[in-house]
């Protein structure tokens, strides 16, 4: 009888050890699969993907999925331009899911997109390079910034999230590639016409510039060269790229553009129209007071179902 309860008492012990193997090996494998880079707002952790380029060889690239570049514009910061983000080396982001899409400017139930998962707290960028060993910085990568198009009422930076495609056509010939995402609709454009006064508007452009701004503090640590820098936009994202080119603001952010189908200079891009809806959607919130700065305040009180509620109105006139 004690030999069979020694026997049981030998498995239930070794039973323990192998879990524990088995766990620890599981832990070993997903660090593998994880990569850090140290920023002045944090260290960012991203993971390591294989993809097969061109040549048929196997590829490492480091993704990091949402690394944020600027205050939530949230509460307090709607209707802001954007506010960099606290500089804080020891703090620890995890950059391993896709962010949420900013809000678009109506609603989506129609849409079979994953658009449904938007937030205000959508500053955030996307940042795929060649797989490097931690803190080695050496042969520096030209670097190609992402402006995404969508009419500034639609899409997100998801648009550029297959990462064996960018792999292919630009890891593999080294270059880095970033995609920002930036404010729409009338949370990133709406204004009152005059830029003097506290809703100036193109948010979404300050956005983009601060992103930038962000870029060339820390690109470096991904192995980027801050001096090569080009910014990429189609259409809608085309003439943000003219804008932030002309900008005394953003100029020195970024060394040369590749500007398709679009431009600030088009009708489309330089109109009255913005104004207009944007005064009716204000009268649709009952939004009508005296001031800018009263108008601001009274727009920071509404809930993102009353602006929607007011955009189904106006969209359906």
């Amino acid at each position: 009888m004690n030999l069979y309860l020694n026997i049981i008492l030998i498995i239930l012990l070794f039973i323990p050890l192998k879990v524990f193997c088995k766990n620890n090996n599981k832990i070993k494998k997903e660090n593998e699969n994880l990569v850090s880079v140290q920023t002045l707002t944090g260290k960012i952790i991203g993971k390591v993907e294989k993809i097969e380029i061109e040549s048929g060889q196997i590829m490492n690239v480091d993704i990091f999925f949402g690394i944020p570049y600027a205050q939530p514009p949230v509460g307090n910061l709607r209707f802001e331009k954007t506010v960099p983000l606290i500089q804080n080396e020891t703090q620890t982001i995890y950059a391993l899911e896709q962010p949420k899409v900013c809000v678009q400017h109506h609603r989506l139930d129609n849409w079979t997109w994953d658009w449904y998962q938007y937030s205000e707290d959508c500053l955030y960028l996307n940042l795929f390079s060649p797989h490097r060993i931690e803190g080695q910085v050496e042969n520096l990568l030209p670097i190609l910034v992402l402006v995404y198009t969508g009419g500034f009422e639609t899409q997100s930076m998801r648009r550029y999230k297959d990462f064996e495609d960018i792999g292919k056509k630009y890891l593999s010939k080294g270059i880095l590639v970033i995609a920002v995402q930036f404010r729409i609709g009338f949370l990133g454009f709406s204004s009152i016409g005059n830029p003097h006064q506290q809703l100036a508007g193109n948010f979404g452009y300050w956005d983009i510039a601060e992103a930038l701004n962000w870029i060339k503090l820390n690109v470096k640590s991904f192995g980027g060269d801050p001096e090569r820098i080009t910014l990429f936009g189609y259409s809608a994202g085309s003439t943000a790229v003219t804008t932030l080119g002309i900008s005394p603001h953003t100029r020195d952010l970024f060394q040369q553009s590749i500007q398709m189908s679009g431009s600030i200079f088009t009708s489309r891009a330089a109109n009255d129209r913005v104004i207009s809806v944007s005064n009716h959607l204000f009268t649709e919130l009952g939004c009508t007071t005296n001031t800018t700065e009263q108008l601001k305040e009274c727009l920071k009180t509404k809930d993102i179902e009353e602006f929607f509620d007011a955009m189904d109105i106006i969209v359906g006139n």
